[in-house]
């Protein structure tokens, strides 16, 4: 279950015995919870740099290696 609360979304996970029949409700359904932080984890955020930033990088590292070896002749 993804939750939007004051600090930021968290994903919570609810046993499917929490609900009434063990049926877990509609995809999407709005649910009243009692939120506790320690139970649930902050949203996934990505770590990795975007794949232009990575050439980018790549590219510019290269360029002054070249100019720092021509300047050495």
């Amino acid at each position: 279950m993804r939750a939007d609360t004051a600090d930021g979304p968290v994903i919570c996970g609810i046993d499917q015995a929490a609900f009434p029949d063990r049926r877990l409700p509609a995809l999407h359904a709005e649910l009243t919870v009692d939120y506790h932080p320690t139970g649930c984890a902050p949203a996934p955020v990505s770590q990795a740099l975007p794949r232009w930033v990575m050439i980018a990088l790549g590219g510019g590292g290269a360029a002054l290696m070249v100019l720092w070896l021509r300047a050495g002749r």
